[in-house]
């Protein structure tokens, strides 16, 4: 699936945003100070006035003994903002950051760091809602991905983990464990024709055995070896018995078992194959896989060849360019 790849990347960009943000943590200009305008000119230990510093930062809000306290808004030469609660000098409560990129940051502040809830649209255009902890993505959360997919479930470090489930576009869905960021262990695919892929994922490679299930009862079973398919194949009917041979020759085993839509189910697990290797970013083996499901899909569905059809003009296109960034 897609969403992996624009995952990865997203981890790439959301460390990119997250050091900006401590730069600006960093240089945030506590104590240094040309001036205090309003009540603070007067040195009162409770005020509300305006605290200009020397790198063009500017305060408006409330103090507590000469530092940001309570309610305020604090904004940069470069036209990044924050508005919110203060603590001691530091946000902290409720405030929403805005960078200068466009990105947005709604949530809970804990010490000048973002920690608790809160929502992060990044600048390309993902969004992030769930829990965090100083300044990275961690607990559980949910990205809807500028493409349309969305990811739900565990985070740590910034990155997918534990248990979770990624949701294309398309209405494919992805449930299993994550760690690091990439999918680890057993878990399944299932399309929205009913198709369903279970197996086992090592670091986002699917190992050892894997089975295509469709609605029928049609079973393809299937080996791999760090993400590559093996040629040999098993296929179980639905009455128990079973034809072994080649993964190529999928159609014309299938040919007499299901006179009706043998040739949609041999380019529903030659589909399957393709998405894994997108996942993988392996891009030209994926674009070889869709081309031998639409031979074989034929003039069976209409619908599901234009479904191939933009999936092998998406996978061009992230050839040429990646998505966001």
């Amino acid at each position: 699936m897609k969403s992996t790849k624009v995952f990865r990347g997203l981890q790439m960009y959301a460390a990119l945003v997250l050091s900006i943000i401590l730069f600006f943590l960093l240089i945030t200009p506590v104590g240094a100070s040309n001036s205090f305008e309003g009540e603070c000119a007067k040195s009162e230990p409770y005020c509300k006035g305006t605290k200009k510093y020397i790198s063009g930062a500017v305060y408006t809000g409330e103090f507590k003994y000469g530092k940001e306290d309570g309610f305020g808004e604090l904004t940069w030469k470069d036209g990044s903002s924050y508005v919110g609660s203060f603590k001691d000098g530091l946000r902290h409560g409720e405030g929403i950051m805005k960078l200068s990129d466009d990105s947005r940051y709604e949530g809970q502040w804990e010490k000048g760091l973002m920690h608790g809830n809160g929502t992060y649209n990044f600048a390309c255009g993902h969004v992030y809602t769930g829990q965090w902890v100083q300044n990275e993505m961690s607990g559980t959360g949910k990205i809807v991905y500028a493409t349309g997919d969305v990811y739900e479930g565990g985070m740590m470090h910034g990155r997918s983990e534990g248990k979770g489930k990624v949701t294309r576009k398309d209405g494919s869905i992805f449930a299993g464990v994550h760690r690091m960021g990439e999918r680890l262990g057993e878990g399944m695919i299932i399309w929205d024709n009913g198709l369903q892929l279970s197996g086992n994922w090592d670091y986002n490679f699917l190992n050892k055995e894997a089975q295509f299930t469709f609605q029928s009862g049609l079973t393809v079973i299937t080996n791999w070896a760090s993400g590559k398919i093996k040629k040999n194949i098993t296929i179980v009917l639905p009455n128990g018995s079973q034809k072994n041979g080649q993964l190529y020759e999928l159609a014309n085993m299938l040919k007499g078992t299901n006179k009706k839509g043998f040739k949609l189910a041999a380019a529903a697990v030659f589909y399957g194959i393709a998405q894994e290797y997108v996942t993988q970013e392996k891009e030209k083996v994926a674009l070889e896989w869709l081309t031998v499901a639409k031979q074989n899909l034929g003039d069976e569905s209409p619908k599901f060849s234009t479904q191939i059809e933009e999936e092998i003009a998406f996978i061009g296109a992230i050839q040429k360019t990646n998505i966001c960034w």
